[in-house]
Order: structure tokens, then sequence, then C-alpha cells
């Protein structure tokens, strides 16, 4: 069940373009990307960087209230270190290494909720 879970924040902060979404903007910076998705009602749906084509540095996603949603790092398009992900009164922590999930943290009200190491 925690894996089930864990797929559905992951999968709410991949780097996909919905149908609805109006606008990306492309800023260059230096030998990277700066990349600002929205919403179809015009708040931030995601930011980042890209480097040869590649998800690369901090990326966060947003709700379409405006509320954080997840952030994280990638290099060279792989999730990397701690990532956080935000779902109502629930908080996940979760550690990457090479795009693959180490080890998890659910806090809610400043509690630890679960925690459990990926082997």
């Amino acid at each position: 069940m925690r894996i089930i879970i864990l797929l559905f924040f992951f999968l709410g902060s991949l780097n996909i373009q919905a149908n609805n979404d109006k606008k990306i903007i492309y800023e260059k910076r230096g030998e990277l990307t700066k990349v600002t998705k929205f919403h179809d009602n015009g708040i931030v749906f995601q930011t980042g960087f890209l480097k040869n084509n590649k998800l690369h540095g901090e990326w966060t996603s947003f709700n379409k209230d405006g509320s954080k949603k997840s952030r994280g790092n990638y290099v060279n398009g792989k999730k990397t270190g701690k990532w956080l992900f935000w779902n109502d009164k629930k908080l996940i922590e979760a550690d990457f290494k090479d795009n693959k999930l180490i080890k998890t943290i659910e806090w809610t009200t400043n509690q630890i909720v679960e925690s459990s190491e990926i082997k």
C-alpha cells in the first residue's frame, strides 16, 4: 500500500505536460535553461532547469491553488537526494540515489508517521 501511495505522489510530480496547460516559458541561463510551466488558470505548475535537454537542478511543482506539491533535485535527468511531497496534512520525505528510491519518512503535525528503508 505504501508503494502505491508513493507512486501516486511521484506520478504527480513528473515532468508531464498536461493537455490543459496553457503556457511554458523557456529562459536560457548560461548552460542551463529555466523552465516555467503554468496551469490552465495561470498559476505556476512547475519550475526547474534543463541541462543538455535533461532535468537538472531543483524542480518544484505546485497545485492549481498555488500551494507547493513537490520539490527535489535532478542530476542529468535522475532524481537525487532529498525530495519533499506535500498532500493535505501529510509531508513525505523521500531520499533518492541515481533515480532509485532509498528511504521514505511520512510526517504529519510535526510527528513521524512512518519511516521505511527501501532495499
